[in-house]
């Protein structure tokens, strides 16, 4: 748009014409309530707050019950600026545009009737679209609940800094943001391209905040701070009743259609800012209250699941995201609702006790077995996750262990290693129990601090003081997969401080073959817990016997064959294979 045009626009929106001449507001905020009487005298007050001249709110109650109404009634009688009008159909959506057809403002912007809108928000916004002609000024928000405060734009670029005039297309990351009621919007664009809210239970600003990003040629970017989320306690709210069937079917219909507005854009940077939205924040968020709102033995409902596929279909490929959250969107794809909502509750932080996350990760393993998934299970990811089990573990629960052992069978089955590098003393036949573990690992906070291989494997550490009945050893499976200890040949405990160092040398042979050996500290009451590393992983030589290897805080040792035997095998078996090529090349020429 050209300096011209821009001054014809705002020209235009300045001039007298309609039925009320030049008193035309400049700013119609429009609030849909339905039973939001606790609140809403806070947000009309902070929206009668805003510095903006000619400003009219407009409140569409939505058949409220709880003295609502009300309130509107003697806030409307006490400021004229505030108008009430009763919604004949239900719904957010339809009460908005109620709201809208009654609308004088040159400008227009939304409220929510238990929000709050912070101190010149409106100002600001309205004096960005006055300077720019711009269609859409759109500011920061925070979210907040009576426990915290959490700002849901932080990793969005596109709010990082201010910007005039821009397009969506140029700032992609906009996308993520698609409330209504941090915007304010140039009435004349958004009756030009006749954008209307859906009738839809839940999610209905999204459709019409995707089609107003790609529809304007002109958006403001400000830092300010123009809108307070509240997310309420109990089940009123439409984000408490987020996991119902009904509702997430609002939402994956909805999203649809803007997947189909994006796909049409034909953009590959808003692709990919799309496809981030579905798979690792709303789309994710959306399935995770679903999930969480089912039982592991409930089936999914088909209808949601053939929205859900049809949604993931147009989104294309997931991007890079935690393995979890992965794992969530292919097993439920799969109809594996047990499996998803364990992926989604871990994922989320969400296992209300130790048997609990032991059940999900449970779960979660059968199901990538079943799916021949796997690999979508990161290691790092279960390692933790397992020995956040154990450290959480309520001595309390008598179903504890039994819910334990499941979770170590099914770990088994994906990758024993996998357990053995996570848990070692736990691996088939424990040495310790999961309370014996955890006092080990806290109380005496040894570590180890150097593990270094070569002819011998020589190991140091820090301890708390020594007695003879703890010592570090070293644990091991023998081929039957029972664990057998081993104690170092030489030991040397030396005083630093308040803590005990300790040297440990373990023969060559203590270290089996091509297999894997943990160090452990054997205590006092028989229990023997595999000990954490710090140490760095060595370098190897050719000559080395035994080898040292790292995974996270785990360190473990193997042995290979002396170097003679593997030189001889090297230099011997390529000439005897010849040899023998040679010999049979010979008896085939005789036959």
């Amino acid at each position: 748009m050209t300096s011209a045009e821009r001054a014809a626009v705002v020209a235009a929106d300045l001039s007298p014409d309609g039925p009320d001449g030049g008193d035309r507001p400049l700013l119609s905020v429009v609030v849909p309530t339905h039973n939001v009487a606790p609140w809403l005298d806070e947000t009309l007050f902070s929206i009668l707050r805003q510095d903006v001249e000619r400003m009219e709110i407009i409140v569409v109650d939505d058949h409220s019950d709880d003295g609502t109404v009300d309130i509107v009634a003697a806030a409307a009688a006490a400021d004229d600026r505030i108008r009430l009008i009763r919604a004949t159909a239900r719904g957010g959506g339809s009460a908005r545009n109620l709201g809208i057809e009654h609308a004088r403002g040159r400008y227009l912007v939304f409220s929510d009737g238990d929000d709050l809108v912070p101190d010149g928000a409106y100002r600001a916004m309205v004096d960005s679209l006055e300077a720019s002609g711009s269609d859409i000024a759109i500011g920061d928000y925070w979210k907040f609940s009576s426990a915290r405060a959490w700002h849901p734009t932080a990793s969005m670029a596109g709010f990082s800094r201010h910007g005039s005039r821009l397009r969506v297309l140029d700032e992609p990351t906009l996308l993520m943001s698609r409330p209504c009621w941090n915007k304010t919007f140039r009435r004349e664009f958004w009756d030009r391209e006749g954008i209307t809210f859906p009738d839809a239970p839940r999610s209905n600003d999204i459709v019409p905040m995707v089609r107003s990003y790609l529809r304007a040629p002109a958006v403001d970017v400000i830092p300010d701070v123009v809108y307070l989320y509240r997310e309420r306690p109990g089940g009123s709210s439409m984000t408490s009743r987020a996991g119902s069937s009904t509702s997430i079917l609002s939402y994956l219909t909805q999203e649809l259609e803007c997947a189909r507005m994006v796909d049409e854009a034909d953009d590959h940077a808003l692709r990919r800012v799309y496809a981030a939205l579905i798979y690792d924040r709303d789309g994710f968020a959306a399935l995770s209250k679903y999930l969480a709102a089912r039982d592991r033995s409930e089936p999914a409902d088909s209808e949601v699941l053939g929205v859900l596929g049809e949604l993931t279909g147009l989104t294309g490929a997931m991007p890079p995201i935690e393995s979890l959250k992965r794992i969530t969107f292919l097993l439920i794809a799969r109809g594996d609702v047990r499996g998803a909502r364990g992926a989604a509750l871990l994922a989320i932080e969400a296992a209300g006790s130790a048997r609990e996350a032991a059940v999900l990760w449970t779960d979660v393993i059968d199901g990538v077995l079943d799916a021949s998934a796997a690999h979508e299970l990161d290691d790092r990811t279960l390692r933790d996750g397992i020995r956040h089990v154990l450290a959480s573990r309520d001595p309390g629960d008598p179903e504890w262990f039994d819910a334990w052992d499941a979770l170590r069978e099914s770990a088994l089955r994906l990758d024993p290693q996998l357990v053995a590098a996570s848990v070692p003393e736990l691996m088939r036949h424990p040495l310790a129990t999961p309370d014996a573990v955890e006092s080990g690992r806290d109380d005496d906070a040894a570590r180890i601090t150097q593990m270094r291989g070569g002819r011998v494997l020589h190991v140091r550490g820090s301890s708390a003081e020594p007695s003879p009945e703890t010592a570090p050893v070293l644990l091991v499976a023998d081929r039957h997969g029972r664990p057998r200890l081993v104690r170092p040949r030489r030991l040397r405990w030396n005083a630093d401080g308040a803590a005990w160092r300790w040297e440990a040398t373990f023969a060559a042979r203590s270290v089996p073959l091509y297999g894997h050996a943990h160090v452990a500290m054997r205590h006092t009451d028989g229990s023997t817990i595999a000990l954490d590393s710090d140490a760095p992983v060595a370098d190897q030589e050719g000559y080395d016997s035994v080898l040292v290897d790292r995974w996270g805080a785990t360190s473990w040792a193997t042995r290979r064959r002396h170097w003679l035997l593997r030189g001889a095998r090297i230099v011997i078996e390529p000439r005897a294979r010849r040899l023998l090529g040679r010999l049979r090349a010979q008896f085939r020429k005789k036959r």
